[in-house]
């Protein structure tokens, strides 16, 4: 692929018992075992929480594959309207195995942070699912709504 060639790619979504076509605007692959936010973190003062190290460790790594893909779809980035999210996160084993929702926090988080989304509450609809095989990695999609489901959420949200 060319440094200035964007890619757009088309999905058919079955929402709601109805196929329709949406446009992928962001997605990356992110090699090794997603670290959940909420396990073994410190707490300091009053309240204060620090993530632990091993889950600093994978966000900081994490940050570079979140980087590297973020060129191929610098024509929607950062992402500020209404989005649907898939997270797929695949393990070796069922070894420690976390919670599905507990594996979306960091990951949603990090998108936020390195400002593909400008807030992770654009997110208005995710499907995670967890996947046992060969390899250890978190795939993340974000598609942009049509234009109904836009509408639809901003006149329930009162900003039509």
């Amino acid at each position: 692929m060319e440094k200035n060639e964007t890619i757009e790619t088309q999905f058919f979504i079955s929402t709601r018992g109805k196929q329709q076509m949406s446009t992928m605007i962001f997605q990356v692959k992110i090699p090794g075992r997603v670290r959940i936010k909420k396990n073994g973190r410190r707490h300091i003062g009053k309240g204060k929480n620090i993530p632990s190290a091993l889950f600093m460790a994978w966000e900081r790594n994490s940050s570079i594959d979140v980087l590297r893909a973020m060129p191929a779809f610098r024509q929607y980035l950062p992402i500020k309207v209404y989005c649907r999210a898939e997270f797929e996160f695949h393990f070796k084993n069922f070894q420690n195995e976390a919670d599905t929702s507990n594996c979306v926090e960091g990951p949603q988080d990090l998108l936020q942070k390195l400002r593909v989304l400008e807030n992770d509450r654009l997110i208005i609809e995710f499907n995670a699912k967890k996947v046992i095989g060969l390899t250890e990695c978190t795939i993340i999609r974000l598609f942009k709504l049509d234009a109904e489901t836009q509408k639809s959420f901003e006149k329930k949200q009162g900003r039509s």
